[in-house]
Parts: C-alpha cells; structure tokens; sequence
C-alpha cells in the first residue's frame, strides 16, 4: 500500500495517523480531514506523477492523550504513519541521521565552539536543540575520551 493509500484511507475511515512532534519530540496523532498536493503542482495532470514528499495531510484532535483532543495540524504525507510503532522507528532513524550530520560539522574543539555559539545545546527545555546536544556530547566524548562529561548535573558541576 503506498503512502497516499494509506492515507486516503485513514481518511475515508477517520482512523488515527501517527507523526512526530518536532516541537518537543511526542509521538501524537490526529485524525485525518485533508489531503493534498503542493500547490505548486495545482496543474499537473495526473496526481500519480507528483512525488509522496509533495503532499500534505490536514491532522485535526492532535493529541499524544488519548483522553484529550485538541488542536490542528499539516505534516507531510510521508511523515505520518498508521501505528506510534511506525512513527517511533521513523523518528529514530531520522533522529540518529541528523545526529550524524551534525557530527561530521565537528571535527575539532574549535569547530564544537562554533557550533554550541550557534545552536541551543545548553539544557534550556523546550528551547534546547536536542538532537544538536546530542552530537556534541558523542562527538566530544569521541574527540576527548573520559575528559568530556556525558551530561551535567543539576548544579553544573
């Protein structure tokens, strides 16, 4: 079953699509209102020739509570998913790619300098850049062995 299957089904049934929350990293899921083509491709003659990542789906109850359903949303069509299964193994993956992209940025101590002046590494919740974190704390421990504290403690120390 393609992408646009799935979706097209999900939305004829009003079953639930599961995504990554790119804001604080929760699985959550919605049930599906719309589905459509970029724009861009308004006049493209046969949908079959527009590529997955060109289409979007409408999320409406956005929720990672089952209890509580509030809240709209559009993600891409090839990131939702049918099962949180499927949508923890995508943000996985997405999430150790990324990981390693940042760490090819750091081949040095000057270079992971430059880096944390430039991205939130710094534990500051919600507007930490956790995935960044992440590849300085590997990367540093990489470069310095045991002289490069894996997290600090409440305190900083």
């Amino acid at each position: 079953m393609t992408v646009k299957q799935m979706i097209r089904r999900h939305t004829e049934r009003r079953l639930p699509l599961w995504f990554t929350d790119p804001a604080d990293g929760k699985i959550r899921f919605g049930i599906p209102h719309n589905f459509y083509a970029d724009p861009m491709f308004e006049d493209m003659e046969f949908e079959s020739r527009i590529p997955d990542e060109f289409f979007y789906v409408e999320l409406m109850g956005v929720s990672s509570d089952p209890d509580s359903i509030a809240g709209v949303c559009t993600r891409k069509a090839s990131e939702v998913f049918s099962t949180p299964e499927l949508a923890r193994r995508y943000q996985e993956t997405t999430k150790q790619a990324l990981v390693q992209e940042y760490k090819k940025e750091l081949p040095d101590a000057e270079a992971i300098i430059r880096f944390c002046l430039s991205h939130v590494v710094a534990p500051a919740e919600q507007y930490t850049n956790d995935i960044a974190r992440q590849a300085v704390l590997e990367r540093g421990k990489e470069l310095f062995g045991d002289h490069f504290p894996e997290e600090e403690n409440k305190n900083g120390k």
